[in-house]
């Protein structure tokens, strides 16, 4: 099973990275393995199927460095995915057969992998305010991380639909390859800043944040 990485964050934390390169037949027989109790999805997408399962399996095999209970990650109203009845916060994300997934024992979090392509300069003025294009400088490694640590920051909050170009807000980059990023969501009964954690490797960009 060719996960990449494991990491700890922290004492209560850990985050999970997996280039996948196993069949859905051999994820699906993990799956089950692991918890049989874990009703699976099904996807017409072959590959968006083999992310799906990976992406359970690395959840359970961190939760595992918490607890042997064999709670099972559900989803809730938003579709979020969550531990119900529990303390653990969860987050995954899935771009080209590549799964990221972070566990906190008392964190909220928020993960997001992506793949560093060019069509993303396309919606680029779509998601980023002018001081952020700016901050880009139309280099499609930037705007991607800029997208990712976005994407990152809408899973964090999860309780409403956020505009990214006016609700989320991102500082400048300092260096590409891995780094802080100052960012902030604010509504208008909300005003909060968070430190979003990134690095680029090869050809994805990694985000994270705990708060």
């Amino acid at each position: 099973m060719p996960i990449t990485d494991i990491r700890e964050i922290n004492e209560d934390t850990f985050l999970g990275f997996w280039s996948i390169t196993e069949t859905t037949q051999e994820l699906t027989d993990l799956l089950k393995k692991v918890r049989p109790e874990q009703e699976i999805r099904s996807f017409k997408n072959e590959n968006r199927q083999r992310e799906w399962l990976a992406s359970r399996i690395l959840a359970y095999l961190l939760l595992q460095d918490f607890t042997s209970e064999n709670f099972l990650l559900q989803s809730d109203e938003n579709g979020k995915p969550v531990f119900p009845e529990t303390d653990f916060q969860i987050s995954i994300s899935q771009s080209g057969g590549e799964v990221a997934v972070i566990v906190s024992s008392c964190y909220e979090v928020g993960i997001d992998i992506e793949i560093i392509r060019e069509k993303i300069m396309q919606l680029a003025y779509k998601f980023l305010s002018e001081k952020e294009q700016a901050f880009a400088n139309a280099d499609v490694a930037r705007t991607c991380l800029y997208w990712s640590a976005k994407e990152t920051l809408y899973k964090l909050y999860s309780r409403k639909k956020l505009l990214f170009k006016e609700n989320l807000g991102l500082g400048p980059i300092n260096e590409l390859e891995s780094g802080v990023l100052d960012g902030s969501i604010t509504l208008q009964d909300f005003n909060k800043n968070y430190a979003v954690h990134y690095e680029k490797n090869n050809n994805f960009i990694l985000t994270y944040c705990l708060a």
